[in-house]
């Protein structure tokens, strides 16, 4: 899936779930992302022809992380945001419902003993 339509259709989905999980106190969404998309740090890989391209973690034209974090709002990523948070505001409370955003930092696969 291209990056902008699988980040566009995270969204959606967290956007849902959240509707459905109002009157709980915890969000368990959490997003296991993979691939050169979403580096948190600069890497070096090899292509096929033997050449050596690094790639930056902070390089707008490659890096969408940033535009997941807007699901968190902002909040770290590789950490447990399943317990809802509240916040005052004025007279108000209000409720944030926060993605946990998991990378493995370097593009690489996740492998299945640690996604649990």
């Amino acid at each position: 899936m291209v990056a902008g339509n699988a980040i566009e259709r995270a969204h959606k989905n967290i956007s849902e779930i959240a509707n459905l999980m109002l009157g709980e106190s915890h969000f368990p969404y959490v997003l296991l992302l993979e691939g050169t998309n979403f580096l948190t740090e600069t890497v070096k890989i090899t292509r096929p022809d033997g050449r050596e391209v690094v790639l930056e973690y902070n390089s707008g034209s490659l890096n969408r992380l940033d535009r997941l974090t807007a699901a968190n709002y902002g909040l770290p990523i590789n950490t447990n945001l399943c317990k809802n948070k509240f916040v005052q505001h004025k007279d108000k409370i209000i409720m944030l419902q926060a993605a946990s955003i998991y990378t493995q930092g370097t593009g690489e696969r996740w492998e299945a003993h640690r996604m649990f």
